[in-house]
Order: structure tokens, then C-alpha cells, then sequence
């Protein structure tokens, strides 16, 4: 399939860009008295048209996922490449998997867990697991993956486990596929999604102190930052972790002298990589809190796509304008949980994702 038959496609998705909430959107809702009147705000957005099924603040997460339903659907509509869109998809089934996989081994219900935006039905899901049958998944290796991760609780009695295996195998597929349909741009998406990944959980198992046993079953491979490197001098303390990655920046400095283009490729990369780690970490240190670290590693995977803007024909635009939603979402979220929590506007406002626009 060739770029050239994205022109329709790409028309649409810039025709939509200019609907997405800007900064100045954001600050509007900010400023609104309570969660009602912010809700209202959005009375003149893409959002408007679900306000009306919405009869109490407690459902305003109807509103979200209608919107996220309507934009994945428009996807699915657009995409001249299934095989490549599908995966956003399934990302969202494999999520549903790990919750209805936890759930039933920890003995609670998965409800409000669940995400409604996948391949399967959430009834197909649930019947798989109740009957431990999952031919549905065509992809072989995602098949015999959900058998090993599941193997593996029993072996560990380890829910996390669950996540770490599953997490592992929609990557792996991501990168394959980016890679057969030789497409840079979303390779090199899926490997800064990689490399943030593990950097949050190798901060994770640190600050947690969670068994350094399982850390390797923790880590997703392919990324820029390879598996020895998270492997090797595992740090005992939050503050070596940006060390770390200093300590690397320096060495591919050292290694690329020759080699300007890999040495201007990556050592920006790491660059980033440190200071999000080191914000994170401080964040982490004051309050506890991992909120500021999860913004930083979304904010960084928005100022990659946004690059999506300058491409005039392919697949790439659709991806960053899925992306982008879903950023829109997690904004809207936070200020109308915010409001309903009486918490300050300035804190509410440094816990906003970067906008797409």
C-alpha cells in the first residue's frame, strides 16, 4: 500500500486536529468552579454530544470512553494497514487479559478495570479466562505467551508477573510489525516506549524494594537501552538510576566520536532519559508519588509524534492523532477527578499532559 493513498485519510485527521483541546482549553476547565461546571465546559467540544447521557458527575467517564470509542472506530475506518492499527487495539485486549487474569486468581471483580476499545468483547475476554481457551488469538506467539505468563503465577504466585510477561509480548509484536512494513517512524516510537518502560520499572523495583529476582521477567527487549544495560550494576539506591544513564550517555559519547550521526541520535535520547528519571525521582522522594514520572514519559512520547505533523501522506498521523485523544482523555480526567477531590488548581495543573496542539 502506498503512502499516496493516506491522502483522504490524513485530510480527515488534520480537519480533526484543530477540535483537540489546546492549553488555553485546559486552563478554562482549570478555572471553572467544580466538576459540574467543568463537565459543561465541554459542551462545545467533540465531548458535547455525550454530555446529554450523562446524568450525574460520577458517570463522566461515560463521556471519555464514548469519545475514545468514537476515535478508535475512525481508526479502524481510516487505516489502509490493519495488521499495524490492530495492535492499538490489541494492546487494549491484552490489558483486559491481565485484569481478568488477576483478578481471578487474587478472588475480586475485574469491573472498572476493564476497557472497553479492543478486537474482542469484554464477554469474549471474560469466557476465554473462565475457560482457560484462547484460540482466539490468532497470533500464535501472543497465544502461547498468555499460557507461559499464566504458568508462571502459578510457579511464583507473583500477579505482577502476569503484567511483565504480557507487557513483553505486545511489544515484541509492535516491533515486528514496524519492522516488516519498515516503517522508522513507529520503530522508533515503540523502542522510546521500550526504553521508558523499563527505566519506570527499573525505578520501580528500587524504591519498592520488590525481589530483584523477578526484575529480568520486568524488562520488554528491543529497546534503544539494551537488556544488559538494565542488567548490569543493578543500582541499590533511586538516586543511582539517573547515574546511570549518565554513566551511559558518556560511554556512547565516547563510543559515536567517530560516528556523528549515531552520536546526534543518541545522545539527545539519553539525555531525556535522565532528566525525566531525575525530575521523576525527586517527585517520588517528596511525595510518594510516581504521577510525575508517569507525565514525563507521556510528554516525551507526545514531542516524539508530534513530529507526525510534518508528515503529509502515511499512517503516522492517524497514530498520533489516537495518541493525542487518549493524552486529551487522561487531561480531562485529572481535572474533573481533581475537582470532585477539592484539590488546588496549581497542583492540577502540574499533573497535565503536554498537548498534541
Amino acid at each position: 500500500m502506498k503512502n499516496e493513498d493516506y491522502a483522504y485519510a490524513v485530510g480527515k485527521i488534520r480537519a480533526l486536529e484543530t477540535q483537540l483541546l489546546t492549553k488555553s482549553d485546559f486552563e478554562r476547565l482549570l478555572e471553572t468552579s467544580d466538576a459540574t461546571s467543568a463537565l459543561q465546559e465541554l459542551s462545545d467540544t467533540p465531548y458535547g454530544e455525550h454530555l446529554t447521557r450523562i446524568k450525574d458527575i460520577s458517570e463522566f467517564e461515560l463521556l471519555l470512553n464514548e469519545e475514545l470509542k468514537k476515535t478508535y472506530n475512525l481508526i479502524k475506518e481510516l487505516s489502509l494497514h490493519p495488521e499495524i492499527t490492530d495492535l492499538f487495539f490489541l494492546e487494549k485486549d491484552l490489558h483486559n487479559l491481565k485484569v481478568l487474569l488477576k483478578s481471578k486468581y487474587a478472588g475480586i471483580s475485574p469491573d472498572g478495570n476493564l476497557i472497553d476499545l479492543g478486537l474482542f468483547p469484554l464477554a469474549g475476554l471474560k469466557g476465554m479466562v473462565e475457560k482457560n481457551d484462547y484460540a482466539g488469538f490468532t497470533n500464535s506467539t501472543i497465544r502461547e505467551t498468555i499460557v507461559q505468563a499464566i504458568k508462571q503465577f502459578e510457579l511464583t504466585h507473583e500477579l505482577q508477573i502476569i503484567d511483565f510477561v504480557l507487557d513483553a509480548v505486545i511489544y515484541e509484536v509492535f516491533l515486528n510489525t514496524a519492522r516488516k512494513y519498515q516503517n522508522i517512524f513507529l520503530q522508533n516510537y515503540f523502542q522510546l516506549q521500550i526504553d521508558l518502560i523499563n527505566l519506570k520499572t527499573l525505578v520501580r523495583f528500587i524504591v519498592t524494594k520488590k525481589d530483584k529476582r523477578y526484575f529480568k521477567d520486568g524488562l520488554i527487549h528491543g529497546g534503544n537501552l539494551t537488556y544488559e544495560f538494565f542488567l548490569r550494576e543493578f543500582p541499590e539506591k533511586e538516586g543511582d538510576v539517573p547515574h546511570k544513564v549518565g554513566l551511559e550517555r558518556y560511554k556512547n559519547i565516547i563510543t559515536y566520536e567517530k560516528d556523528l550521526n549515531a552520536k546526534e541520535r543518541r545522545t539527545p535520547l539519553l539525555e531525556n532519559y535522565e532528566q525525566i528519571i531525575s525530575a521523576g525521582i525527586k517527585s517520588w522522594l517528596k511525595e510518594r508519588s510516581f504521577s510525575l514520572l508517569e507525565k514525563l514519559i507521556d510528554d516525551s512520547l507526545t514531542e516524539y509524534l508530534k513530529k507526525a505533523k510534518y508528515i503529509t501522506l502515511g499512517l503516522e498521523p492517524l497514530i498520533a492523532y489516537l495518541f493525542a485523544k487518549e493524552i486529551e482523555t487522561k487531561n480531562i480526567r485529572v481535572i474533573i477527578v481533581g475537582k470532585i477531590n477539592n484539590i488546588p488548581q496549581e497542583i492540577l495543573r502540574e499533573r497535565l499532559r503536554e498537548t498534541y496542539v
